[in-house]
């Protein structure tokens, strides 16, 4: 899986991908883990959340892609927001569901739902 190179490359983890449901790896101060969630489309999205305080990452694969998403804020839950602002994606998890959207540019942003009802696989 190409987010696994993305992990090797960062120097973080050698992660065993022939699994599924979270994978755990520590290295110094980062904590890895890794999650897929299917969404009420079928989509399923992986997840591999990147811990390292004070700053956390997450590296979602979405259509054959990779989006690196840091934190951001958030009511309830964790919201991540994508570190390329062109991009536009967020991906807000609470427990073991999850929703993907993008906000659209300008001053009147708003965010558009793109893969709803994720929850987690066990």
């Amino acid at each position: 899986m190409r987010w696994f190179m993305v992990l090797g490359l960062l120097g973080l983890v050698g992660c065993n991908s022939g699994s599924t449901g979270a994978q755990q790896n520590q290295t110094e101060s980062w904590q890895v883990l890794r999650y897929d969630y299917v969404c009420d489309s079928g989509a399923v999205l992986q997840v591999a959340y990147l811990n390292h305080t004070p700053t956390d990452f997450a590296v979602l694969s979405y259509k054959g892609q990779l989006h690196v998403l840091t934190v951001g804020m958030s009511a309830s839950g964790v919201r991540y927001v994508a570190t390329d602002e062109a991009d536009g994606l967020r991906w807000h998890v609470k427990g073991e569901q999850g929703h993907l959207s993008y906000e659209t540019p300008g001053q009147q942003a708003e965010d558009v739902i793109l893969e709803g009802s994720c929850r987690q696989l066990r």
